[in-house]
């Protein structure tokens, strides 16, 4: 889905066929490689094991349901294709589900939460929500009329208004917010996610002007500094040095 959109972007400076041929077989993958049903719509299955959180796969994911959205509502826009069009709408039905029913949302204190991993215990990633949010905002974009759509994705705002103040570590950011008892306390963002949280901050607020989503995205770039770089590789090697004890452990055991 990365890769299709690096394509896309590709294809929008050259305008070559070629590049617009390209395109279009990472749209053609997801259009054929769907899985459909009834209740859960359009989705696609991860088959890659997530140790970190203890799920074996396949997983369902918001990230990928978003990338799903975002390919296939640009191969519609390119050709007029609705089929893709139909697929994208087919593919909104997993925010409607939680995670224990097939689908890819938390419902979470602060609202309904897209995970971008799927476990038995929410992981509540961060730039997973906002990378989620991405491919709902494309289908707002290109269907404004569409109710579902602009509910989903504003309720994603919500949501992240009100996540934004436990991700900030006061000097960092957290990756996410798993509060399962394997897992740390406290996972801080690598300096490349607390920078990526900063850029899907300030592109959230060029799209929504909420001036939250500014005032956040400009503390966070206070908080890049080498001092603050150092705090939060001493936390990070600290609960990962304990994460792996506590495994061995339960595995010495089994």
């Amino acid at each position: 889905g990365q890769y299709g959109l690096a394509v896309f972007e590709t294809y929008l400076r050259s305008k070559q066929e070629r590049d617009r041929h390209r395109f279009l077989k990472f749209v053609e993958w997801f259009y054929n490689n769907r899985i459909e049903e009834d209740r859960l719509g359009a989705y696609w299955l991860t088959d890659v094991a997530l140790p970190a959180y203890r799920n074996p796969g396949p997983w369902q994911s918001a990230f990928v349901q978003s990338r799903a959205l975002s390919l296939l509502l640009r191969g519609y826009q390119l050709t007029g294709n609705k089929s893709y069009l139909e697929v994208a709408e087919d593919a909104l039905n997993p925010f409607l589900y939680a995670v224990s029913e097939g689908g890819v949302t938390s419902f979470t204190e602060w609202g309904p939460f897209y995970e971008e991993y799927t476990t038995q215990v929410p992981t509540l990633v961060l730039n997973g929500l906002i990378f989620s949010l991405c491919g709902l905002y494309d289908f707002v974009r290109v269907c404004p009329e569409n109710d579902l759509a602009q509910r989903l994705f504003w309720e994603g705002i919500k949501t992240l208004c009100h996540a934004l103040p436990a991700y900030d570590l006061g000097f960092w950011t957290r990756y996410n917010y798993c509060q399962a008892a394997f897992y740390p306390e406290i996972d801080p963002a690598t300096v490349g996610y607390h920078r990526l949280h900063i850029t899907q901050l300030n592109m959230l607020y060029s799209v929504t002007h909420k001036d939250l989503f500014k005032e956040y995205a400009e503390r966070w770039a206070t908080y890049d500094v080498p001092r603050n770089i150092v705090r939060m590789y001493v936390i990070k090697c600290k609960s990962c040095l304990l994460y792996t004890s506590d495994a061995a452990d339960e595995l010495d055991g089994v």
